[in-house]
């Protein structure tokens, strides 16, 4: 986790912004699972990292892919 901290600035400033209102512990969770959303974009999609996928709140990635794809 603390990698991807490090090297991502969309994961990295969501880390901020939780960890000021909640203990790190939820705040990595909530990361990890951004990179669990982008992660199976990526394999089920073949898409290449897109920082609106891994947004916090993002609910219809399938609907984002299919209008960036056409």
């Amino acid at each position: 986790m603390g990698g991807c901290l490090q090297t991502n600035r969309v994961y990295a400033a969501r880390y901020r912004h939780l960890t000021s209102r909640v203990t790190p512990t939820p705040a990595q969770t909530a990361v990890a699972g951004a990179i669990l959303r982008q992660l199976y974009a990526v394999v089920t999609q073949q898409r290449a990292w897109d920082p609106t996928i891994a947004a916090p709140g993002t609910t219809s990635w399938k609907a984002i892919s299919a209008t960036t794809a056409a």
